[in-house]
């Protein structure tokens, strides 16, 4: 048997056994992945598959390239031309943006400024209706005061100013406005007192002020003069300086004045005064 099998001795045919088994094998396994390939290759041989592959690299690089050059490009053209289209949006929208915040903080500021004003406006409303009724009260008291004391404040005026236009001027009217009219001793008519030097209308508000002054008071209280004189010529502010001298027996008389003429007519009369010069 060993030499039928050519073999010298037992290992050797033991070798040669095991490598008939492992050609077995391996004959299998090759006719195995032949059975496979030639179910994956179908019809096709492999250098044919080889072939139709290297073609299908070619095509996919022929798209590629064409992909590259034309279609992507255009499509990258516009993707650059959208981004560029959303930019300009986008800087519409951020200066609208601005714009926007911008009129809303004046809007804010109009608002609270009308609401300022509508504020002030009530004020002003209802200061309005305050001195609306402070006016009517004075005016109804007014009627009262003048339909009471009008008579008295009227000879009491008319005297005064007799005293101190030594005569010239007697009578005289005064209004619900507390207007003072002359009348003319020779014609008994109403004078307009815009036609009286400034000397003699000085000296027809002074009675005026005088008069109601002694009038509600009685005479008691302080009279506080600031150089009423200035108008007045020299005979004018004797005779009302002699009034004066005479009505501060009965109340205390105080007269500011920046000139020296009171000063020297007053020594001129003798009059009891005080003196005080303030620098």
């Amino acid at each position: 048997m060993l030499r039928k099998n050519l073999a010298e001795d037992l290992d050797e045919f033991k070798e040669g056994l095991e490598k008939q088994r492992a050609y077995v094998d391996l004959k299998g396994k090759i006719s195995t992945k032949e059975q496979l390939l030639n179910k994956l290759l179908g019809d096709l041989s492999l250098e044919e598959l080889k072939l139709e592959l290297e073609a299908f690299n070619r095509d996919i690089n022929t798209i590629e390239e064409a992909l590259s050059e034309d279609e992507l490009k255009a499509k990258i053209s516009n993707k650059k031309e959208g981004i560029n289209e959303l930019r300009i949006k986008l800087g519409k929208c951020e200066e609208a943006l601005k714009h926007l915040n911008k009129d809303i903080s004046q809007l804010v500021e109009i608002e609270e400024e009308i609401a300022r004003l509508e504020a002030y406006i009530k004020e002003l409303g209802d200061e309005r209706r305050a001195l609306e009724l402070a006016k009517s009260t004075i005016e109804e008291i007014s009627k009262d005061i003048h339909g009471q004391f009008a008579p008295m404040i009227n000879r009491k005026v008319g005297r005064i100013i007799a005293d101190i236009t030594h005569g010239r001027y007697d009578k005289v009217k005064i209004d619900n406005s507390l207007e003072i009219g002359v009348l003319n001793p020779e014609t008994e008519e109403l004078v307009d007192i815009g036609n009286l030097s400034g000397g003699t209308i000085d000296q027809l508000y002074f009675a005026l002020r005088f008069g109601i002054v002694d009038s509600f008071h009685n005479g008691r209280l302080p009279l506080i003069l600031d150089d009423c004189f200035i108008q007045y010529d020299e005979g004018r502010l004797r005779n009302i300086l002699n009034f004066l001298n005479e009505k501060s027996k009965e109340r205390q008389i105080i007269l500011f004045t920046c000139q020296k003429r009171e000063h020297k007519i007053l020594d001129e009369m003798n009059a009891n005064y005080n003196f005080i010069h303030l620098t």
